[in-house]
């Protein structure tokens, strides 16, 4: 009888204790809040008379979200805003603007494959973006296309980061100076195009 009673009184406290320190709510369907930062820089390319390039680049902040779709895919919204530096470019009505710091800010909604289960590994990721560039003379807008590849961390506590490089390229780009005093009655000729890369993290959580 006493050895019964030891083995109800004692028997369960383990099992229990375990259980509950490995209890956690499932990753799938989870929505997380992602935090970062990137460097975005690229040329801008300059076809009119010889080819010529000029430089862009600036830091970033990124704000976004991550849904969790299945065990190897989440939906990825994001937001980064924050200032790019423009040597001598040509994007301006009259060709060419002076070098300048401009305001810069871009959305984009990503398809990620990512692995749940596995602490770590490979990321790729791609989807549609948009982004907006704060000239002097007018603002640069860009409607494209990005693609990612990174390395995601996944923490003890169920969070994880991503480092990864991306690449930006814009289908459709103009420049727009309706509210420019400098604007011209005619369509600019615009034979230049801004395509970049970005190398950044972002923690989620």
């Amino acid at each position: 009888m006493l050895l019964v009673a030891l083995c109800t009184f004692f028997g369960p406290t383990g099992p229990v204790s375990a259980q509950a320190q490995q209890t956690h709510l499932p990753i799938v369907g989870r929505l997380f809040v992602a935090v970062g930062a990137d460097v975005r820089a690229g040329p801008v390319i300059d076809w009119s008379d010889d080819w010529n390039t000029s430089a862009a680049v600036g830091p970033r902040a990124r704000l976004g979200f991550h849904h969790i779709i299945t065990e190897s895919l989440s939906m990825n919204a994001e937001a980064a805003i924050g200032a790019t530096y423009l040597s001598d470019h040509p994007m301006a009505p009259t060709g060419q603007a002076d070098a300048e710091i401009a305001f810069d800010w871009s959305v984009a909604v990503l398809a990620r494959r990512m692995p749940i289960g596995p602490r770590r590994g490979w990321t790729f990721a791609g989807g549609p973006h948009y982004r907006n560039l704060s000239l002097a003379q007018g603002s640069l807008i860009q409607f494209g296309v990005e693609g990612r590849i990174g390395y995601s961390v996944w923490t003890d506590d169920e969070r994880f980061f991503i480092v990864e490089l991306g690449i930006h390229m814009p289908l459709i780009e103009g420049l727009n100076i309706a509210q420019h005093a400098m604007a011209p009655e005619a369509p600019l000729e615009e034979n230049w195009t801004l395509p970049s890369a970005s190398l950044g993290i972002q923690w989620a959580f």
